[in-house]
């Protein structure tokens, strides 16, 4: 259900990105990125995080295959 929101868990992002988990944490924490908690798992909005490299750093995000 939540993958079909567009959400997916921190972890797979994370090694999608090259960035730690932690790194993912820390954005959805201060709001940078949007992400849920659902029992113990964080699941973060991917197109949050396409959209903060969209933005901060088009560059790096066409070298990371996120941008078309």
């Amino acid at each position: 259900l939540l993958r079909a929101k567009g959400y997916i868990p921190v972890g797979e992002a994370a090694k999608r990105l090259g960035f730690t988990s932690q790194c993912l944490y820390n954005w959805m924490d201060d709001g940078t990125i949007h992400g849920i908690r659902l029992g113990k798992a964080r699941w973060v909005e991917w197109r949050s995080v396409v959209e903060l490299f969209r933005k901060t750093d088009p560059e790096a995000a066409k070298l990371m295959g996120l941008l078309h």
